[in-house]
């Protein structure tokens, strides 16, 4: 039966595949550029009580590329950013562009707002709408090239991971199952043994109980 469900199986995951890599693409969440090129985020937020917003990079958001404040509108900005970042829009939907990207901009660009906390007495950040992951390809190449390239490597890490996944269940199916069979009969044949060798104890003694008075007769004459 599961070699019969296996090439369905493989077909599933497959258009899973296809559909997550083709999402994967569209998504601004997830952006690769090359070195020189800009990048856009949008940050939003559904919530309102906010009076600035963090543009921050790294894992731990431990970078800061710029403070925007929402009552004067003033960025303030880090030092490798001014003249690379451009923003368009309101507080609680903001486009920034930043551009001449390099390697050194690789990493996730977080939307954080800042609000006041009345009860700590201190400003607080909450994560918005639309941090982003950005690698940024150090190797300038030519860009149909470089799009293809991108994406074959996704599509390869995709089929490799598949393929390591079908290997396992073949394994699985063609090592296990016949072990498990061959254990199973191996258990069916030694009860059978024990239970034939009950029955015929049993044939022996009920045998012996019949003849023995006759021998004992016998004796007596």
């Amino acid at each position: 039966m599961m070699a019969g469900l296996l090439p369905c199986f493989i077909l599933l995951v497959l258009a899973f595949c296809h559909t997550w890599i083709a999402e994967g693409m569209k998504d601004e969440s997830f952006q690769w550029v090359r070195s020189g090129e800009s990048v856009t985020i949008h940050c939003s937020s559904a919530e309102p009580g906010f009076d600035g917003l963090y543009l921050l990079l790294g894992l731990r958001d431990e970078k800061e590329v710029f403070f925007f404040h929402k009552e004067n509108k003033k960025l303030n900005m880090g030092r490798e950013y001014k003249n690379r970042v451009k923003i368009q829009g309101e507080l609680d939907k903001l486009t920034i562009t930043i551009g001449n990207m390099t390697d050194d901009d690789s990493g996730v660009y977080w939307c954080k707002y800042r609000y006041f906390n009345p009860d700590e007495g201190q400003a607080l950040k909450k994560t918005g709408i639309g941090s982003t992951l950005v690698v940024v390809n150090g190797k300038p190449c030519p860009p149909v090239e470089g799009t293809v390239l991108t994406k074959n490597l996704v599509i390869v890490t995709a089929i490799s991971a598949v393929s390591v996944l079908l290997l396992c269940i073949t394994v699985l199916h063609i090592w296990v199952k016949p072990r498990i069979k061959k254990l199973s009969a191996k258990k069916k044949h030694g009860h059978a043994r024990r239970t034939d060798s009950v029955y015929e104890d049993m044939r022996k003694t009920n045998f012996s109980q019949r003849h023995q008075p006759l021998q004992q007769n016998h004796q007596f004459h």
